[in-house]
């Protein structure tokens, strides 16, 4: 027998008490599901800022590459994949909207505080504690957007919410320039009395519209939880991980650690300082996004089989030196 269209199951006899259908979601709903996809987009540059700060760091705190690669890497990426669980406990018991509004704030000024670190075990609480903030966003989101769209039109708005990681990748680095550029301007002015490093300046600026932009959720309105008699079911495509997008799931690994190292590489092996590097690698991440399926040759791998299958190893599935 054939299977039969979601429309064609979901007729009103087929309901719990024969319920009519939900109404179309308004426009409350989709500027509720474009600002968490803001809050997904910001969460990208708060968490990869410091990649573009690296030579500043290693001087004014003396940090060594050792140092330098937990920052980058485990004092955040653990710490989001340990909070995610207790996350998704909080989101199930508190108000929702005050959750991931709380969340925005508290790792907006956990990455000013990274300005305030004065050693490496300071940034590294930091970056964890930024870490554990953004943790809460995802699970607040996925819970806010299924209570406020019926199933029919589920898809569209968390695969508009899904696209500010993609698009937050590419943001960051045009970010970083600005701020980078920014920050050099005001300390050369003389602001905040000369006290704070460039760097410092950096971190401030990134961190600071989040202050306000955490407060945009206490606009969505009280909304009643979607009954658990009828839970939604978001379309999945056999053999793909529900927040990889266009690649495999196992290829994820390797593409999203990709963005905070492939910056200071640019610049240890080309000098190119960041308000050079960070504009072009933004362009060709944007182009990279909208050209079509992913080439091994030019960017990450879809696999580590991939990679095995061209006689090359993960690593040198990145950007070849001789790319611009």
């Amino acid at each position: 027998m054939l299977a039969q269209p979601d429309d064609a199951r979901e007729r009103p006899a087929d309901r719990p008490g024969g319920a009519p259908a939900p109404p179309a979601p308004g426009a409350g709903a989709w500027w509720m599901v474009f600002v968490l996809f803001t809050f997904y987009l910001m969460s990208y540059v708060d968490r990869t800022i410091v990649a573009h700060l690296v030579g500043p760091l290693k001087q004014s705190l003396s940090l060594s590459d050792f140092q330098m690669g937990l920052v980058l890497g485990p004092a955040f990426a653990v710490t989001y994949s340990l909070a995610m669980l207790p996350a998704g406990w909080i989101v199930d018991r508190f108000d929702r909207r005050l959750v991931v509004g709380g969340a925005m704030i508290f790792w907006s000024l956990m990455t000013m505080a990274c300005g305030l670190a004065s050693s490496a075990i300071g940034l590294v609480a930091a970056r964890m504690l930024i870490a554990v903030g953004e943790a809460l966003l995802t699970p607040s989101a996925y819970a806010l957007i299924g209570d406020r769209f019926p199933r029919r039109s589920l898809a569209s708005a968390l695969a508009l919410y899904n696209t500010g990681a993609k698009a937050g990748t590419s943001v960051a680095f045009f970010v970083a320039a600005a701020a980078i550029a920014a920050a050099g301007v005001l300390h050369a002015a003389g602001t905040f009395g000369g006290r704070f490093e460039p760097w410092q300046i950096v971190f401030f600026l990134v961190g600071a519209p989040g202050l306000v932009l955490g407060l945009l959720p206490l606009t969505f309105g009280r909304r009643a939880r979607r009954s658990p008699s009828a839970p939604p079911r978001p379309p999945r495509r056999k053999g793909r991980s529900p927040s990889s997008g266009a690649m495999p799931g196992p290829s994820r690994p390797w593409c999203s650690a990709s963005p905070s190292w492939r910056s200071p590489t640019a610049r240890s092996r080309r000098g190119c300082p960041p308000s050079c590097n960070a504009p072009t690698a933004g362009t060709r991440r944007v182009t990279a996004r909208r050209s079509g399926p992913w080439r091994p040759s030019r960017r990450c791998s879809p696999s580590p089989r991939a990679c095995s299958s061209t006689g090359s190893t993960p690593g040198a599935c990145e950007t070849p030196r001789s790319a611009t």
